[in-house]
């Protein structure tokens, strides 16, 4: 099984709430089936969309562990700033440890 790794808030989030929305620089392949994510469990990630832009984020921001739609474009691009193509994936706990 794949391993997913998230900030620890992110994880607290996804803990919390059973689900979240990630964006990541890179395509999954699969892109759906089960992962193993440490300190939370095992998850269903599902890609949601590809090429996302910040305009893309905005009906999914609630769902992913930040307060507004501009703070989890600023962490997106903290972490990946010459921004590739980026992927929205939704993950769901199945089975927590």
């Amino acid at each position: 099984m794949a391993t997913m790794h998230f900030m620890p808030s992110l994880r607290e989030y996804l803990l919390r709430n059973n689900f979240v929305y990630t964006v990541r620089k890179y395509r999954y392949t699969p892109s759906q089936g089960m992962v193993f994510i440490p300190g939370v469990g095992g998850c269903h990630r599902e890609l949601v969309k590809e090429n996302v832009t910040k305009g893309d984020l905005v009906s999914y921001s609630g769902s992913s562990g930040f307060a507004t739609v501009d703070d989890w474009w600023d962490m997106i691009v903290k972490i990946n700033p010459r921004l590739p193509d980026l992927h929205l994936y939704y993950v769901s706990v199945v089975r927590r440890l």
